[in-house]
């Protein structure tokens, strides 16, 4: 996943098809999730991902260097099947949808030169002052980075009824709705260097049709003065670069599109294939949101060592597994894209498809993020219901 943060966002494919006379390219999609792929959906699928935290840097050295703390970090995906969705700002109602939601938490600090001296910027862990407080509270600037994306979608057995629609059949796995919570830091190096503080939400709906979409921001510092944006010495308290609302349009124009959330995820229903390389339209995941166009390509199948655990039975030594590249780039957007490896479907397809290692590039040539599959839960707790 891509963001404005130190918390790297979040980024699919699968085979061409052109419909009738249309110049849009589709997606074929199996449920690469569950244990029995032939399923189109499972009512009562639950599945929870625990990661290990890291940060591996770059090997030429840099004007300024960012580490994590892992103890202090975590990473979790956590999707499960929901029978009925009413999205709340259009009334549309959704039938046999997923909700998946990734709770990103990072303890780090950026080191610089500035003013003649070594400067460090320090937040999360060891660092946060008061690690107890609210997190509802004023976001401070040694509070942890904090990312939540919750995102909504269709299965492949999914309707949708609306005033205009009754029991509409709906594209596999088209978004239906997201929200990004935004609690980090980033950095500026446009003159005077600064660790950039962020605090926003961005709430996206798309059309029943998946073919516009509206994007609503809320804030926290849009209307700060530049006396109360100083957080610290080398801290600011930064607005986002297009903070207004906005409509987005023509999103299945020539490629299926799908929410920026959801991709890692809605990769491990495509054929993972050397020969091929897929092209999807992508909301979400850039600084002001317009659609962005990712291209996803297969570098290897190979044997690879995992250690984690599958309901609590250890998984350990070598599995199939496919390595997947994730690559930003159109006219607009370019740059490092994400490297995700999955387990290679099976049958029965024990191991879910499962994303077990996970890096994505911080930015500023710094080094990558890398999130460690370390447990797989498909048990719903106490808490979870249906």
């Amino acid at each position: 996943m891509k963001k404005l943060a130190a918390a790297a966002a979040v980024v699919l494919a699968a085979l061409f098809l052109f419909a009738g006379c249309s110049s849009q390219i589709t997606v074929t999609l199996y449920s690469g999730w569950l244990s029995n792929t032939a399923n189109n959906y499972e009512r009562d699928f639950y599945e929870s991902l625990d990661y290990k935290v890291s940060f591996t840097p770059a090997e030429t050295s840099n004007w300024i260097s960012y580490s994590v703390d892992g103890t202090n970090s975590s990473y979790n995906v956590t999707t499960k099947a929901i029978g009925t969705y009413t999205c709340p700002e259009n009334a549309v109602t959704y039938t046999n949808v997923y909700q998946l939601t990734i709770t990103i938490q990072t303890a780090a600090s950026f080191s610089f030169s500035a003013d003649g001296a070594e400067q460090t910027v320090a937040f999360g862990g060891e660092n946060d002052e008061n690690p107890d407080n609210d997190p509802a509270e004023d976001f401070q600037a040694d509070d942890a980075d904090s990312v939540v994306y919750t995102v909504w979608f269709c299965s492949l057995d999914s309707t949708s009824n609306s005033s205009e629609n009754e029991s509409l059949a709906q594209p596999a796995l088209r978004p239906i709705r997201s929200v990004q919570e935004v609690r980090s830091h980033g950095l500026q190096s446009q003159g005077q260097l600064y660790v950039n503080m962020f605090n926003y939400t961005i709430t996206t709906v798309y059309d029943e049709t998946c073919d516009n979409a509206t994007i609503a921001y809320e804030d926290a510092y849009a209307d700060l003065s530049s006396e109360d944006s100083a957080a610290g010495d080398y801290v600011r308290k930064t607005p986002l670069i297009h903070p207004a609302n906005r409509t987005v349009s023509d999103l299945q124009k020539n490629y299926s599109c799908f929410d920026n959330a959801q991709l890692y995820f809605m990769a491990r229903g495509l054929t993972q294939s050397t020969e091929t390389s897929q092209t999807v339209t992508v909301v979400g995941g850039t600084a002001n949101n317009i659609p962005a166009t990712m291209t996803i390509s297969w570098s290897e199948l190979v044997d690879r060592s995992v250690d984690f655990t599958l309901d609590g039975e250890p998984v350990s030594g070598m599995i199939p597994t496919a390595v997947t590249n994730f690559s930003l780039g159109d006219s607009i957007y370019t740059g490092e894209g994400a490297t995700v490896i999955y387990a290679q479907r099976q049958t029965p397809n024990t191991y879910h498809c499962l994303p077990v290692s996970i890096e994505e590039p911080l930015g500023y040539s710094l080094g990558s993020t890398v999130y460690t599959l370390k447990e797989a839960s498909y048990t719903r707790g106490a808490q979870e219901t249906a």
